[in-house]
């Protein structure tokens, strides 16, 4: 996922994989959560579903967190070595 075929050092800023998880990411959690409360608008107040989408959402960061600390970084060390081992600067 990381983009390591660059000639100017902007690009894997502006043009990577990451930037585009991390634009889209956050608009596809807001229409889900919205169409969620759309369907679940007659069966819970809004209260109610605040605080189950504050739950859903701490659950999902707290997986997220433990899969950074446990096991993220080395994927991330890998792949970058793979890159580099194969000769791909």
């Amino acid at each position: 996922m990381p983009n390591l075929h660059w000639t100017s050092e902007i690009i894997p800023i502006k043009q990577s994989m990451g930037v585009m998880i991390s634009l889209f990411g956050g608009w596809i959690a807001v229409v889900v959560l919205a169409g969620l409360y759309y369907l679940l608008a007659g069966i819970l107040s809004p209260l109610a579903y605040l605080l189950c989408a504050a739950v859903l959402l701490m659950v999902l960061a707290v997986i997220l967190l433990s899969w950074l600390q446990t096991r993220g970084g080395t994927d991330v060390g890998n792949t970058v070595k793979q890159y580099i081992g194969s000769g791909m600067q």
